[in-house]
């Protein structure tokens, strides 16, 4: 799968954040996107994600245009940095949600979410409510509900901002194995040493415009 960014433009109240903002993204790539605040990384995810549209431009996946709305067909997942978990809602009820929003099969639903517990480790706290579990665990559960339908594209935004070392140590081996699975993964974050352990490329928004960096020049 290739997702090809076309000349994206993207204005609030008239402001231009970007409008010629292009790039090529590939399936199995860990792309980190980087920038100064205002340059609207966070915002360039959201728009992949149809939760925000842009001015003019265009996405492709598979040499396809996509509405900015049409999230459902192109199977985008977000991992917010507050994670936007249900806090009422237990693990489980948190995970199952979106496919029984989806009317997916009962079976089906329940075989992605026990494997996608085991994957990430957090079998033990399927009943725990949210507001019980650490910001690692948090994460991962926001990480098992974005996989729950199956995307081929996996957004986090700030994935760090909240986790210990060791936190942080499990989150790049969770994102290795979604790369060994075929998922483009794209990672906004300001956490420099992070990005240069996980990332294949490094992309900067720099007035407007996506530029690629080396790791050593980090």
């Amino acid at each position: 799968m290739e997702v090809k960014i076309r000349n994206l433009k993207k204005s609030f109240d008239k402001k231009i954040i970007w409008d010629k903002l292009s790039c090529n993204l590939r399936s199995g790539e860990i792309v980190s996107i980087l920038g100064r605040s205002g340059e609207g990384k966070t915002t360039f995810l959201r728009v992949i994600n149809g939760l925000e549209d842009f001015d003019s431009g265009q996405i492709l996946i598979d040499d396809k245009i996509y509405n900015p709305q049409n999230q459902e067909k192109r199977q985008i997942g977000m991992v917010f940095q507050s994670y936007n978990l249900f806090a009422n809602m237990n693990v489980w009820q948190n995970l199952t949600l979106g496919p029984k929003y989806h009317k997916m099969d009962i079976k089906t639903m329940e075989e992605k979410a026990n494997k996608l517990l085991n994957l990430l480790e957090i079998s033990d706290y399927k009943d725990q409510k949210i507001s019980t579990l650490s910001g690692g665990q948090a994460q991962r559960v926001a990480i098992a509900r974005a996989c729950m339908l199956d995307p081929k594209i996996l957004c986090l935004d700030e994935p760090t901002s909240a986790l210990d070392k060791e936190a942080i140590e499990n989150l790049i081996k969770i994102i290795k194995i979604l790369k060994v699975q075929d998922i483009l993964v794209i990672i906004v974050s300001h956490d420099l040493d992070f990005v240069k352990k996980i990332s294949d490329r490094i992309l900067t928004i720099v007035d407007g415009l996506f530029k690629e960096v080396e790791k050593k020049n980090l």
